[in-house]
């Protein structure tokens, strides 16, 4: 089988990193789905999932995002308020309308970058809401199906080469 070319540098980097997965864990049966439509009639739109794995371990629904800059994934107003005390007038009147208006609670990603506007996104523009809802509605679809339901996780993953750090800011993996 020939694999098709990709056109989304983020999307090709997570087929990169899902081929060496399988290759570096046959035992767990790996397969990699990219670009699917869930589909499910039920008066709700399609869903596009980025990338879907099936393992002996479960199904993974990967969302990838290939930005730049510093991400702010999944906060509120009130944690953003919170850190950023000292500067809030200024972060406040900087922040895109749609994250503004938000209710204080509800959760959304930022994302900053020198000498740029602030980026939004919520609701369904909100990577980690897009990730949430395909889970929920491919657990409730396979849970109607199968006798035992496979565990369904999701992922944001942000794929953007990383810039030089002055502190320590590498990864660390959890013993």
């Amino acid at each position: 089988m020939q694999e098709r070319q990709y056109t989304n540098r983020g999307e090709y980097e997570t087929y990169k990193m899902a081929r060496a997965l399988q290759e570096q864990y046959p035992e767990d049966g790996i397969k990699i789905y990219a670009n699917l439509f869930l589909s499910l009639n039920d008066g709700e739109p399609n869903r596009q999932i980025d990338h879907l794995l099936l393992s002996h371990r479960g199904l993974f629904v990967l969302e990838t995002k290939y930005w730049s800059g510093t991400i702010y994934h999944e906060i509120t107003l009130t944690q953003l308020r919170q850190e950023c005390a000292a500067f809030w007038p200024i972060i406040k009147d900087s922040l895109p309308g749609t994250i503004r208006n938000l209710n204080p609670s509800e959760f959304f990603t930022l994302v900053a970058k020198t000498d740029e506007a602030l980026e939004g996104y919520a609701n369904w523009h909100d990577p980690a809401q897009q990730v949430k809802t395909t889970m929920a509605k491919l657990h409730r679809f396979l849970k109607g199906h199968l006798q035992i339901p496979p565990f369904v996780h999701g992922f944001v993953l942000y794929v953007y080469p990383p810039v030089e750090c002055q502190h320590d800011c590498r990864f660390k993996w959890p013993a």
